[in-house]
């Protein structure tokens, strides 16, 4: 979404264009006065209800998403407070295939959740599907791995990346959330990271047949705020280092002792 204020003398320039991914919405309200040099009160209080505009109208598109839903109010709620407090997951709305064919246009949050794997912050790529009747129905949890990763089954991951956790299994409306969910996973996964690194593939020499070798164990920093936005891997964004309302945001291992296949995450700059 793009907004166009025009002729307010805001800055130097007779336009300025506020670009929303709706990660920076709420940012906007906190940090945007701190961006931009405003000549005047009238100037600042136009900003405000630019604002003011702008999140309602992210209220509005989220209640659009989820005007399919049987519970939508309730499921806008957990919604919305799971993305204020995880800046790094969008919400998204697409088709589900189920085991026995069926496909449905669900949402979904996408994106990456902060693990904490001694003393140092990486990104886990997961997606968090929400059946119709949420929030009376637990939630799918997937893990995603980029194209350089691989799923490690374990006892919550499965091969396909599905996630299976008793919070999820005894998932109750009464006191089960999305917030809380996502929690326990960055706990789950600090223990026992779900993904590892593929092995690379060297060439020998000319000769011969090139052979996959297993990589090294090693950690890769982000230096960017670059987010998933498709399959492919690219540098993750910095994960969050404090739960707050900063952030909303519509909007995908590490090394275990000793490695048994290069284990990698992406660390959090």
């Amino acid at each position: 979404m793009t907004i166009t204020h025009t002729n307010h003398n805001v800055t130097n320039t007779d336009t300025v264009y506020i670009k929303l991914g709706v990660k920076e919405l709420t940012l906007l309200n906190l940090q945007f006065t701190e961006a931009l040099s405003y000549e005047t009160l009238e100037n600042l209080n136009r900003l405000k209800v630019l604002i003011l505009f702008i999140m309602s109208s992210v209220d509005s598109t989220i209640r659009n998403m989820l005007i399919s839903y049987n519970h939508n109010a309730m499921a806008f709620t957990d919604i919305k407070t799971a993305l204020a407090n995880f800046k790094d997951l969008r919400l998204q709305k697409k088709f589900f295939t189920y085991n026995n064919g069926m496909r449905k246009n669900l949402v979904c949050l996408e994106g990456t959740i902060p693990i904490t794997y001694k003393s140092k912050t990486y990104n886990i790529p997961i997606i968090i599907w929400l059946h119709e009747t949420h929030p009376y129905h637990a939630p799918m949890v997937f893990v995603q791995p980029t194209n350089t990763m691989n799923i490690k089954p374990g006892q919550h991951v499965a091969e396909n990346g599905a996630v299976s956790l008793p919070y999820i299994s005894d998932w109750q409306q009464s006191h089960s959330d999305l917030q809380t969910l996502i929690v326990v996973l960055c706990t789950v996964f600090g223990e026992a990271p779900p993904v590892f690194a593929k092995p690379k593939i060297q060439q020998t020499s000319r000769n011969q047949t090139r052979h996959p070798t297993q990589s090294p164990a090693r950690v890769c920093p982000c230096h960017s705020h670059t987010h998933l936005r498709g399959p492919r891997a690219i540098q993750l964004p910095r994960p969050p280092t404090h739960l707050s309302l900063k952030h909303l945001v519509f909007k995908q291992p590490i090394q275990t002792m000793p490695p048994p296949q290069g284990i990698i995450l992406m660390e959090g700059a």
